[in-house]
C-alpha cells in the first residue's frame, strides 16, 4: 500500500506545473501578477 501512495504523491508532483500552467493561462496577466 505504501508504494502506491508514493505513486500518487509523484504522480502529483509530476502534474502540478502542468494544471499550473492551464489555469495560469485562464487569467489575465494582471491577476497573474496580483496573486503572485
Amino acid at each position: 500500500m505504501p508504494a502506491y501512495l508514493y505513486m500518487l504523491v509523484c504522480a502529483l508532483v509530476a502534474l502540478f506545473p502542468i494544471l499550473w500552467v492551464i489555469m495560469s493561462s485562464f487569467k489575465t496577466n494582471a491577476q497573474i501578477l496580483t496573486s503572485a
